[in-house]
């Protein structure tokens, strides 16, 4: 009998014990299936995946690493089709989780309420968040962060070393005065009389560097009153000397180039000088003709130093169902780690303060130009911040044109343009 009931409380024991093992094996099959129902998948709209796909799979993979419980899901276009799909979906209420965003038509995205407001999530963040960008606006029509900036850039001007030294320049024109007379010299013509290679070269319908020139010549994008100061005797000289460089100096049929036409005319040869932006790191190093070294150089100066700002933007999708998961992603892609991602594999610029130190900056002579203008800028503007910019980057290609070709005077064209802007605004 003992026996017997030592076999019954050995039977018992080992029932036990392979019960409470399946509810051990049951509990974390459990487990598992609820961490993966509770995986979330975001969804971003981009099209900088086509100009710096190692940078945007770096950012991502060290993002996904450090949330395990957040896939991303890249959804790439190119440029125009991401500007066409986005008021599509937003009149849908079919936006993305997250999405990139241009200077020409973020404030539109914002103001037709298409993203979600920002503040509440950057009200969590500690003391210092937004300070450490180094160019952070809030929209001017939505009065709120709806967007954070992921990459910055400077406009800036870039240079063929062989051609200037070829003209007798041993550096870099300081000023505008200087700048014109190198974009003469570096002119070249053959016996014919024909130009066989310009002083300049960019997009007229591009403003790069009218942007530049707005800046250095003082003046003032918007009146205090909010109406339009383009028409004032500043951005008149402004837009006469540019309109003296593209007639004299860049290519014939110059007016009708686009961004790439003159991208592509300096980067075989063709050109002295162009203006662009500090993007053009990292394209130039890729394409530029074999042979020729190019570099970029300050921006002339006219009274004191100047620096053009110009970036990315990030913002979430208004309806996300996912917004906490939303805001991280925004949050981790523009801050300072994917910062150093893109300063180290794009050569671009600090878009916050604490990576202005990096090593790779203060070594690199490519980033280093940028960083000090940026730190030796008397004057410095963001033309993305102003309400009246969209309809000035809509108008302005006309305006030029009209001038160019001598439709109208420059002070006739641009106070028609100033007046133009004020209309439009008034029916806001």
């Amino acid at each position: 009998m003992k026996k017997e009931n030592i076999l019954k409380g050995s039977n018992i024991v080992l029932l036990m014990l392979i019960f409470t093992l399946s509810l051990v094996f049951a509990s974390v099959f459990c487990f598992n299936d609820f961490a993966q129902a509770e995986k979330v998948t975001l969804t971003i709209w981009d099209y900088s995946m086509n100009e710096r796909p190692e940078a945007v799979k770096a950012i991502v993979k060290a993002f996904e690493a450090q949330n395990p419980d957040i896939d991303i899901k890249i959804e790439t276009s190119n440029y125009d089709s991401h500007l066409q799909k986005i008021p599509l979906a937003g009149e849908a209420n079919a936006m993305p989780d997250c999405v990139e965003l241009d200077a020409p038509w973020m404030t539109t995205i914002a103001k037709r309420g298409y993203l979600e407001d920002l503040q509440p999530f950057i009200n969590k963040e500690s003391n210092g968040f937004i300070d450490d960008y180094v160019v952070a606006l809030k929209d001017q029509w939505t009065g709120t962060y709806s967007y954070l900036p992921w990459r910055v850039d400077l406009l800036s001007l870039y240079m063929v070393e062989e051609y200037l030294k070829e003209a007798g320049f041993t550096e870099a024109p300081k000023t505008w005065e200087e700048f014109e007379e190198v974009a003469k010299k570096c002119t070249i013509k053959g016996t014919d009389g024909k130009v066989e290679r310009n002083g300049f070269v960019s997009s007229l319908s591009d403003v790069q560097l009218l942007r530049q020139l707005f800046c250095s010549f003082g003046v003032e994008f918007e009146n205090p009153d909010g109406t339009s100061g383009l028409g004032s005797p500043k951005a008149i000289a402004a837009s006469e000397y540019m309109i003296r460089i593209f007639k004299n100096y860049a290519p014939e049929g110059i007016a009708m180039f686009g961004a790439k036409d003159s991208r592509d005319i300096f980067m075989s040869g063709k050109a002295a000088i162009t203006a662009e932006g500090s993007w053009m790191n990292t394209i130039l190093a890729a394409g530029m003709v074999p042979g020729l070294t190019w570099k970029p150089f300050l921006t002339p100066v006219k009274d004191v130093p100047t620096a053009v700002v110009t970036a990315g933007y990030y913002g979430i999708g208004k309806g996300t169902k996912h917004p906490e998961e939303a805001w991280k992603f925004v949050k981790f892609i523009t801050g300072p780690e994917a910062d150093a991602i893109l300063i180290k594999l794009c050569k671009g610029i600090p878009g916050h303060r604490v990576n202005m130190s990096m090593p790779e900056i203060n070594l690199d002579p490519l980033l280093k130009v940028f960083a000090d203008e940026l730190a030796n800028a008397k004057r410095i503007e963001c033309y993305q911040s102003y309400k009246t910019n969209s309809l000035f980057r809509q108008y302005a290609p006309d305006t030029y044109q009209k001038i160019f070709y001598g439709k109208m005077t420059v002070e006739e064209a641009m106070k028609e343009l100033a007046k133009k802007i004020d209309e439009e605004m008034a029916k806001q």
